[in-house]
């Protein structure tokens, strides 16, 4: 008999169920986040995504993923152990600590105008308060007289914001942001946290004596307080604003942009590489301050742009053990190459006294790499000759890389080729000659001659004698978004055959595979396929492929599989067995339909090639699979037969380079390209 007491009892057992219930619906492992389309009362699934991530923070348990769609998002968050938060591909979440002032602006004088501030969430100080118009920075001003433009005047007492816009027109007519927190992400004490693909914009990141970190694809920009305009007596000096300390901590392809106060990082087993850091330190604040007592600390592979005095740097009386700096890249200047460990003071990468006990290695400079620059809207190439080079493999200095030295496309802003693209690597006939015809890397060894055509050709040229018996010229000419290379070869006598071998190396790339149309040679028709490599080779003999199907998908798609986890520097028998259960296997490509493309991030690498008369060209990839490389050789080969003294040959390659648009853009080049008259 049911009474009214079980009755209770009953209701009450009930609601308990549909909350526990609801509950597992938010702890399914991963949880949807959509600041557009999401609502806080969902289930957190894709199809329901919640509308803030603190919410899924707040039920998220360690090992849950939580998946952020593109949007603003304003909250402060502060993540537990063991969580990930990732954006949803082919998204941008940006998580913000300012304040979108949807206030009422009057005229305060001339073409100054002030509005109240009071009623903004946070703390508003004069230390983390900075002002952004339509996702700019402007310029702190020492009162309210502003007398140039772009400027503003916080008054802290009065809670008051002065602006001068950019244009001298009114704020109403822009979007402010108004910094009301310095830190928007923070941590302590914790660990097993991942964070990846996150813009980061107008406050800072507070990571604390954290372990197993990982801050992988984010951009943090305009984290800390800049006072530039205001000289050095207006304020107190910039703070760091943004911290990462702990033990075993990754920070990798990542941005930090815009905050004179640098950063800090400190512990033991930090790995910081692939990474852009840029107007970061001004003057004797570095971009990187490493703490006393730090590690194993591995700092490689970054470029530093505008980044003060000491991109990187230690407090005076620093002890580090065991850390290393290598291959990075400073806007302008070198990092000490030949200067011996132990030394106390490496400008840029200045120590001030510590004891850095570091390992050095040669890095890179932009400035000192000799050649051609060819501009153009849309592209920054340099072509260079054959001066010395860092190896890309096993970073051993060896003379001879040439061709593209560096691509910068703007909105990319960074070289998608390291060392070189179009790299001139080695030369064979029949029946050898040259006095250099034994050395595999003879074209590397034999002097390159460059010259500038015009303001958008260059040519490389090298003596046939000097190297392997055959002469070449290569000539680059910038197109809109491309480069058109045109190889010709003459041998000095009669040959029955050559072969040139052609490399591009690509930079820190997230997708190591290249794509292409072909026939394997125990296949009767000719497919899509996908070819990669276990690690580097060296002779090609490691090319792996299975079919892939590249029509409708976004660039991302591509990406089915982390080569990292399969690939290794040189390839060996394990990463040979991890590539062949990814689904590879491995073959010899009969023929292909002249074209091949990668990916760097969401931008298409694509090589066209030209059907030559009296030859072929043959696909090659290699790829070092390393997280400190991933640098695929996008390689291959040019086979001709039978050449008399004399007889000019001249082959087409076209290197297209753009945002990504889908595989009916990538054909559209390929037909226009190869259907094109020659020269």
């Amino acid at each position: 008999m049911i009474t009214p007491a079980s009755l209770g009892v009953l209701k009450r057992l009930c609601v308990l169920a549909a909350f526990l219930i609801a509950v597992r619906m938010l702890h399914a492992g991963t949880l949807y986040v959509d600041q557009a389309s999401g609502n806080d009362g969902n289930r957190g699934s894709h199809q329901e995504p919640l509308e803030s991530i603190a919410r899924a923070l707040s039920v998220m348990v360690p090992g849950d993923t939580c998946v952020v769609g593109g949007g603003i998002y304003r909250e402060a968050l502060v993540l537990p152990s063991g969580v990930t938060i990732l954006a949803l591909p082919g998204t941008l979440p940006v998580v913000t600590g300012t304040a979108n002032l949807e206030v009422v602006w009057s005229v305060f004088r001339g073409h100054v105008y002030a509005t109240d501030v009071s009623s903004l969430p946070g703390s508003i100080d004069r230390v983390n308060c900075q002002v952004f118009v339509d996702g700019e920075a402007m310029l702190e001003e020492k009162d309210a007289v502003i007398e140039s433009t772009g400027g503003y005047f916080f008054d802290p007492s009065a809670k008051r914001l002065y602006v001068y816009m950019p244009e001298g027109d009114s704020p109403q007519n822009h979007r402010i942001d108004l910094r009301s927190r310095s830190i928007i992400i923070s941590a302590r004490n914790a660990s097993g946290i991942t964070l990846k693909g996150i813009a980061i914009y107008g406050s800072g990141v507070s990571f604390t004596n954290d372990s197993h970190l990982r801050i992988e694809d984010c951009s943090i920009r305009f984290p800390g307080y800049s006072a530039r305009g205001l000289g050095s007596s207006a304020r107190p000096s910039a703070f760091s604003s943004v911290t990462i300390t702990g033990n075993d901590l990754i920070v990798r392809r990542c941005e930090f942009g815009n905050a004179p106060g640098g950063m800090s990082i400190g512990g033991k087993g930090i790995s910081f590489t692939n990474n852009i850091v840029h107007d970061f330190g001004s003057g004797r604040d570095a971009a990187i301050q490493v703490a006393s007592g730090t590690e194993q600390a591995l700092l490689t592979f970054n470029t530093f742009i505008a980044c003060g005095d000491s991109p990187i740097a230690a407090a005076s009386g620093a002890t580090l053990a065991r850390c290393t700096l290598e291959h990075n890249e400073i806007e302008g200047r070198s990092q000490g190459e030949g200067t011996p460990t132990g030394t106390a003071h490496l400008p840029p990468l200045s120590a001030d006294g510590a004891d850095w006990s570091l390992t050095l290695r040669a890095g890179t400079m932009k400035q000192e790499i000799p050649g051609v620059v060819l501009v153009n809207d849309r592209m920054r190439v340099r072509v260079v000759d054959n001066a010395v080079r860092i190896n890309a493999v096993d970073y051993s200095l060896l003379p001879g890389y040439n061709g593209l030295a560096s691509l910068v496309y703007t909105g990319q802003e960074r070289n998608i080729f390291a060392p070189a693209g179009l790299d001139y690597e080695s030369c064979s006939t029949v029946p050898r000659m040259g006095k250099r015809a034994s050395v595999w890397n003879a074209p590397r060894m034999a002097p390159l001659r460059i010259t500038q055509v015009d303001a958008r050709t260059a040519r490389l040229s090298q003596r046939g004698s000097d190297a392997a018996g055959l002469n070449v010229e290569v000539t680059f000419h910038l197109g809109d978004s491309c480069i058109d290379q045109s190889i010709t070869t003459w041998p000095d006598s009669d040959i029955q055959s050559s072969s040139t071998f052609w490399a591009s190396y690509l930079l820190f790339v997230q997708n190591t595979s290249l794509y292409l149309r072909g026939r394997l040679h125990h296949d009767g028709e000719t497919r899509w396929l996908e070819m990669t490599s276990a690690g580097h080779s060296g002779s090609g003999s490691g090319t792996y492929f299975r079919p892939c199907s590249p029509a409708g998908k976004a660039w991302y798609e591509f990406l089915t599989d982390n080569p990292v986890t399969r690939q290794a520097v040189f390839e060996t028998p394990e990463s040979r067995s991890a590539t062949e259960l990814a689904g590879f296997e491995p073959g010899t490509l009969e023929s292909f339909d002249n074209f091949f493309f990668g990916f760097v991030d969401n931008y298409v690498a694509l090589w066209i090639f030209r059907q030559p008369p009296n030859g072929r060209f043959t696909p090659w990839v290699s790829a070092s699979g390393a997280q400190a490389l991933r640098r695929p050789a996008a390689d291959f080969t040019i086979e001709s037969g039978p050449q008399r003294a004399g007889e000019r040959r001249r082959f087409y390659v076209r290197f297209v380079y753009r945002p990504y648009e889908g595989l009916d853009d990538v054909l559209r080049e390929v037909a226009q390209f190869q259907s094109s008259p020659a020269e």
